[in-house]
């Protein structure tokens, strides 16, 4: 059994929405019914910044990797302040 992380493809989305849909009412999960989305997983998609993580085919994890400069001046995401 061997674990790969690699970018996701349109052939993914079945399988991204029902991973993401069973975060759903999970512990500290802010998902609900309406998000994420397929126009989420559209989104993610066309930029080239979803990773998925696959076992044997299936997905087990998904991530999508961005640089947001809003959230990067947040004063909390500060690299040189100690929270």
């Amino acid at each position: 059994m061997s674990n790969n992380i690699v970018l996701a493809t349109d052939s993914d989305r079945e399988q991204l929405m029902t991973l993401y849909k069973e975060q759903v009412g999970r512990e500290f999960c802010a998902w609900d019914e309406d998000y994420p989305s397929t126009e989420t997983i559209d989104f993610d998609l066309s930029r080239d910044a979803l990773f998925v993580m696959k076992e044997n085919d299936a997905i087990i994890a998904a991530i999508p990797i961005e640089i947001d400069e809003d959230v990067g001046r947040l004063e909390c995401w500060d690299r040189n302040r100690l929270c």
